[in-house]
């Protein structure tokens, strides 16, 4: 194998594009008219992601990406790889923003020890297309994507979407046991397992097919028209031994067949699926590792994050895995952040919210930071991220029970910045809470229900903008334009669960337009709590 060419650029903090050729010993290559050697032609960052471009001539076979801290001051350390099958073109890298990127060169291979079949099929991690569409807008290069070649392997895929970025956003989805397509229902039952229900006829509904699974759980997506994602697990086991599964069921016909599972260690706690990408978060313990033999046996518990990547159902393929120290997980998600709260084991007073990068579509994840507000971060309803602005609400005991509304910038999201804090309310509890474009709706207790409208338009200053007090409290919200529906509960006359209509319209004087209490003195639902 001999090298052809070195192509380096210094990236620095700029990271403006500059390059140049570095000769090696290999007695093949001429530079005269003709380009013949694999050149970076440039260097530019899409949010957290360093998007680097290079033009490649025909005639090799493999270009390798590299990276120093500095020239002649450390080893130089592969970061990607792309096979073109000596059909040149414009290949791109994508890999996460860190300091070891400082100096970068892109390395040509003619030929390789082993022939290029070997390097395709389930296990080649393919990446994207290398045509020019999509990248830089322009018409795919048909040299670049020929039969046989043409696809990128990186450490991160795609950039994320961020104000200036080019990458489409990807849905984010969250689970649900059932879930209706056409005219088909699916059901995760879980004492009758997936069930697949003709509805064509909503009056004489037919079950098309069922999959048993002995297994519970309650989580459940839809990857094409023929593809469901289960999560479950056996419901025996709650100890340090305990496991989950991701279940991948073929849907042909109305007849479910599992194809592909995965096990995912622990009890699911919550899950995302971004595009084919998905993450899951599980309550796991693990072993303590210590040099001292009076605390060696001991196990703690904390959160897993794994990721998956389901692109090819059939195929389905471990990506990430990360541990956050602490309990009581609460995940959000973005097409470009993962967002997970934890309470510290030696501090409850507080949650820390770990930052992850989930921008390549392969569900590869990277940290990237941390961030502590002032309380407890108690359901996914308290954190939000419109634009760059990372908006958290949380609640903290000391002597009295206060209400925080925090404001952090994210442009840079290896170092977020705080923005503002407001102190909403002390005394009183924290229960339902909602986003709604720049506005916070929030609902706190002690013996009347305020319903607090935050007003986050400039988010150096989140302010009040108008409060209404009725009886009860509220423990759901669902924004419907200048209409808020409330599910909670009603102290007047016992306690009952009650539905409540608000109008918002005018953010300074909210009202109370209708309310639907159930039961007669106590009433109560699943609603409620979850």
């Amino acid at each position: 194998m001999k090298n052809l060419f070195l192509s380096i650029a210094i990236a620095g903090l700029g990271w403006t594009p500059a390059a140049w050729p570095e000769t090696t010993d290999d007695d093949s290559i001429r530079i005269g008219t003709a380009p013949t050697l694999p050149i970076i032609t440039s260097i530019r960052l899409e949010g957290t992601v360093v998007v680097v471009l290079a033009r490649v001539p025909p005639g090799i076979n493999k270009v390798t990406l590299e990276s120093c801290r500095r020239l002649a001051g450390e080893a130089w350390t592969p970061k990607a790889v792309s096979r073109l099958n000596a059909t040149g073109g414009e290949i791109s890298f994508r890999l996460v923003r860190s300091p070891d990127l400082e100096v970068l060169r892109v390395r040509g291979d003619a030929r390789e020890a082993l022939p290029g079949f070997f390097y395709q099929g389930p296990s080649s991690f393919a990446g994207q297309p290398v045509g020019g569409a999509g990248l830089m807008g322009g018409a795919p290069d048909a040299t670049a994507t020929g039969a046989g070649g043409g696809v990128v392997t990186f450490n991160n895929g795609a950039a994320p979407t961020s104000p200036g970025g080019s990458a489409p956003a990807r849905t984010v989805s969250e689970s649900d046991i059932w879930e209706i397509k056409g005219d088909t229902l699916y059901f995760f039952n879980q004492y009758r397992g997936l069930q697949v229900i003709d509805i064509s006829r909503p009056d004489a509904p037919v079950i098309r097919g069922t999959l048993p699974l002995s297994a519970a759980g309650e989580q459940m997506y839809l990857l094409d028209d023929t593809h469901v994602v289960l999560l479950a697990r056996d419901g025996c086991n709650w100890g340090v031994g305990a496991e989950s599964q991701i279940v991948v069921v073929d849907i042909k016909d109305g007849k479910p067949t599992l194809t592909a599972s995965l096990p995912v260690q622990g009890i699911v706690k919550e899950s995302r699926l971004v595009g084919g990408a998905l993450y899951v978060a599980s309550d796991v313990y693990r072993e303590v590792v210590s040099t001292n033999t009076a605390t060696r046996g001991q196990w703690e518990l904390g959160t897993k994050i794994s990721s998956f990547d389901l692109r090819q159902p059939d195929q389905p393929a471990v990506r990430s895995s990360e541990w956050v120290a602490g309990n009581g997980s609460v995940v959000v998600a973005t097409d470009r952040f993962l967002f997970v709260a934890v309470l510290q084991t030696d501090d409850t007073t507080s949650s820390l919210v770990r930052i992850y990068d989930i921008s390549a579509p392969d569900g590869l994840v990277a940290g990237l930071a941390t961030v502590r507000p002032w309380g407890q971060v108690k359901d996914k309803f308290k954190m939000n991220l419109d634009g760059d602005t990372l908006t958290i609400v949380s609640d903290q005991w000391a002597g009295t029970q206060t209400t925080y509304v925090e404001t952090f910038s994210l442009r840079d999201p290896r170092t977020p910045t705080k923005l503002g804090t407001l102190n909403l309310v002390q005394g009183e509890s924290l229960f339902a809470t909602r986003f709604d474009s720049n506005r916070l709706y929030a609902v706190t207790f002690r013996r009347i229900d305020p319903l607090w409208v935050v007003d986050l338009s400039d988010p150096s200053q989140p302010r009040v903008a108008g409060e209404l007090q009725v009886p009860g409290w509220s423990t759901y919200i669902h924004p419907l334009g200048d209409r808020l529906v409330t599910i909670g509960r009603e102290t007047t006359a016992g306690s009952r669960t009650t539905v409540s209509l608000f109008d918002v319209q005018n953010a300074a004087h909210p009202a109370l337009i209708s309310r639907v209490s159930l039961g007669e003195g106590y009433s109560s639902s699943e609603a409620d709590l979850d």
